[in-house]
């Protein structure tokens, strides 16, 4: 398998927003009413775990991985699957930079909007709610990387 380690939390994003930037407009095209239904319950599992990071991931994971189905794209759930460890890893990684309710309502928020979009089948907005959920944990990366560079740098010079 991949070396999770050797990939840095920015380049997980940053090709999960690659593929999933596009693919989620294909999945509002292209969905069944059974897997509108389904993204609905998914969002639900959202909503009872925020707060809860393990739990949440798991959830994130399956709501993902039903776009990606949705999409109708064979290849799509297949690279998904390729890069599984990935995907785990920067959604762990992600979510544990989460660090006040507003935040986990903010990641929560953004399923909403992309779960709306979908069952619409409005794929600009679906294209528009996936770019926000990745400017969203990519700021929260950027923030958290600034973190740790400051109180380094602060450490260094006692």
């Amino acid at each position: 398998g991949l070396a999770v380690r050797q990939i840095s939390l920015l380049e997980a994003l940053e090709f999960r927003y690659f593929i999933e930037g596009n693919s989620v407009a294909l999945a509002a095209q292209n969905r069944t009413d059974q897997e509108a239904e389904a993204l609905q319950g998914l969002l639900e599992a959202l909503r009872n775990t925020v707060g809860d990071t393990t739990a949440f991931v798991q959830a994130d994971i399956a709501f993902h991985n039903a776009l990606a189905t949705a999409c109708k794209n064979t290849l799509v759930p297949i690279v998904i699957e390729g890069v599984a460890e990935v995907v785990r890893a920067s959604s762990e990684g992600g979510l544990r930079l989460l660090r006040s309710e507003k935040e986990w309502s903010e990641a929560f928020d953004v399923h909403v909007r992309i779960t709306d979009a979908v069952v619409s089948q409005d794929a600009e907005e679906a294209k528009a709610a996936m770019r926000k959920h990745y400017e969203i944990a990519e700021a929260r990366l950027w923030r958290e990387t600034e973190h740790r560079e400051s109180t380094q740098a602060s450490g260094a010079e006692r």
